[in-house]
């Protein structure tokens, strides 16, 4: 059995390697939450002529042992059917606790910017925005973070960005909107730098590259 756990971690996402599996048909994986074996948190059974090509999945666990029990059916497989040395590829990404309690605050303390229409409130919270969304520009760029923790700071931004044309549209009801703002781009306005556009290109292209070198 085999542990996969990390420090301070609240989840565990498995990312499974195309390709990257052998095991005999009939054949389970077991994932756990104790090295006894007794939580048992995700199971997956190896089908006959069927071709392995699972998409991630999430345990509500930091900490995964993970076993192979080999197939019961030995008996009535083909000979080459059998793998003696089962291999089973994968990555583990695991969030930190601290990543939820983040996520929380930015959409609870955005959310109640949202409740004062006032002109000044309304111009306070749209500053308050901007730092939410450099910081979270900030993590997406300069973090080493898979692909799956970016898309969180991803959704987060489109959240944030939902608010904030909330935020201008109250300000343009009010007819509060100065000669500064008006003359900025939408991009702009939505505290969107060129360069966090850029990296968003240069992660689809290579994760588009990726996939048609797995193909």
């Amino acid at each position: 059995m085999m542990p996969c756990k990390g420090k301070n971690a609240i989840n565990t996402t498995i990312m499974f390697k195309r390709g990257g599996t052998k095991i005999t048909p009939g054949s389970k994986v077991k994932f756990y939450s104790d090295p006894d074996q007794i939580n048992l948190l995700k199971e997956i059974a190896f089908v006959r002529n069927q071709q392995f090509d699972k998409e991630p999945i999430r345990m509500p666990s930091g900490k995964v042992w993970v076993t192979i029990e080999q197939s019961m059916d030995i008996d009535i497989l083909q000979e080459d059917e059998i793998v003696l040395s089962p291999k089973l590829e994968f990555a583990i990404f695991q969030v930190p606790k601290e990543w939820t309690v983040v996520c929380w605050l930015t959409e609870t303390i955005t959310s109640s910017l949202l409740k004062d229409n006032s002109v000044n409130s309304t111009k306070f919270s749209i500053e308050i925005f901007e730092k939410f969304m450099q910081a979270i520009m900030t993590f997406y760029s300069k973090a080493n973070a898979p692909g799956l923790l970016k898309s969180v700071a991803l959704t987060l931004v489109s959240r944030l960005i939902v608010k904030l044309r909330f935020l201008y549209h109250q300000l343009e009801k009010a007819q509060a909107l100065t000669p500064e703002l008006e003359s900025k781009s939408h991009l702009e306005k939505l505290f969107i730098r060129a360069n966090f556009i850029q990296n968003l290109i240069d992660d689809a292209q290579t994760y588009m590259k990726k996939e048609e070198e797995e193909l």
